[in-house]
């Protein structure tokens, strides 16, 4: 998706998803505008959103509309990055950022 981008010089949108309904939504203005899309969700999220269900529901969307990337944002989890990564998000972005530094880089 972001070598198109790239490519072809123009942006993607990435927005925060909270529930189901707002990704029928951006999913539908992402179709609309040919335009693909990046949904992304923390931890935080996940009092109001079940990771296991979001991922098919992105994954059928993306069969019959534009391109859509799933990245779990910030997460200070392994576990969750771990649970992300085998339940098909596109990226995840692990935060090390309360570790020390020779403990974040590896």
């Amino acid at each position: 998706m972001l070598n198109h981008v790239k490519a072809n010089s123009y942006i993607v949108g990435a927005f925060n998803i909270t529930n189901l309904n707002f990704i029928g939504h951006l999913i539908n203005a992402a179709g609309e505008e040919k335009s693909p899309i990046i949904l992304q969700t923390s931890e935080a999220n996940f009092k109001y959103l079940n990771l296991e269900e979001i991922v098919p529901v992105i994954i059928n969307a993306s069969k019959k509309s534009t391109p859509i990337c799933l990245h779990l944002d910030h997460s200070e989890n392994l576990k969750i990055v771990i649970k992300a990564i085998r339940s098909e998000f596109t990226s995840v972005m692990f935060n090390g950022s309360k570790y020390p530094l020779d403990k974040n880089i590896i």
